[in-house]
């Protein structure tokens, strides 16, 4: 019997699942053996089904450098873990039709705040990505895509890189616009007092897209040809202005409220 997930073939007898057509993502040589050694990403697997926890877990681990610490089908599961470190990356995979697992996504922010989450999709589910990207999720991933699309994911996430696609920043342009009114009053008071989007100066746009494309503090210093500590008042500035409390919840931000656009 075979089964397909994601555009990966599965074949499956009475004691193993057997992976076919799927390379590692990287290539073996000394320097990624000693990454691979010294800092692993975590995974959390969340889906209901233990075929596809079973399927996505062997997956993810052909690639070097990434482990699935636990596979569980609901939250109310990780209460069997009492061993469990804070995972890196939460990936919550829907079945098709299901509007409600989304909603963990508020519960998963509580429980692990500094974890990157992503939500495996039907690339037609628009709602459950808008929604995902609302509740705090930093990645999209479509269930029709490839095995090397989700593991790109995975370390991008990690990295603090938000991913989506076109559609769904055109469903996130749609909710920004039911919102407009509300926002544009809020824009307009906030002028007063240095505070809101409105307040963002251009200076401070070119670091939160260098900072949307992943790029630290370092970095962003030497392109825009200012001091680190310069780059910090930056932050700060900018951090107070939208109310963010970290660089992953200011790309949330920018992506919700037009200030970065998806790769498309």
């Amino acid at each position: 019997m075979a089964i397909a997930i994601f555009g990966t073939s599965l074949a499956i007898t009475k004691s193993r699942i057997i992976l076919m057509n799927i390379s590692k993502s990287d290539i073996f040589t000394l320097s990624s053996a000693r990454e691979y050694k010294s800092c692993k990403i975590r995974v959390l697997i969340i889906t209901p089904y233990e075929i596809v926890r079973e399927s996505l877990k062997m997956l993810i681990e052909d690639s070097l450098g990434i482990m699935v610490t636990t596979s569980v089908s609901n939250l109310n599961n990780l209460s069997e873990y009492t061993n469990l470190k804070n995972p890196d990356v939460v990936l919550i995979y829907l079945m098709d039709k299901d509007c409600e697992t989304v909603e963990i996504i508020s519960k998963l922010k509580k429980i692990y705040p500094k974890t990157r989450i992503i939500v495996a999709t039907s690339c037609a589910d628009s709602t459950n990505q808008i929604r995902a990207i609302q509740l705090g999720a930093i990645g999209i991933f479509e269930k029709e895509g490839n095995a090397a699309a989700l593991i790109t994911i995975i370390k991008e996430a990690y990295r603090g890189k938000l991913y989506g696609n076109q559609s769904l920043l055109d469903g996130l342009s749609s909710y920004n616009s039911a919102e407009s009114e509300n926002t544009k009053a809020k824009s307009e008071s906030a002028k007063h007092y240095d505070f809101g989007l409105e307040s963002i100066t251009k200076r401070e746009k070119e670091v939160i897209a260098m900072i949307g494309e992943g790029l630290n503090n370092k970095d962003i210093a030497q392109k825009l040809f200012i001091s680190l500590s310069t780059i910090r008042q930056h932050l700060g500035s900018i951090f107070r202005k939208l109310e963010v409390v970290d660089r992953v919840d200011l790309v949330i931000y920018a992506y919700q409220h037009g200030l970065l656009q998806f790769p498309e």
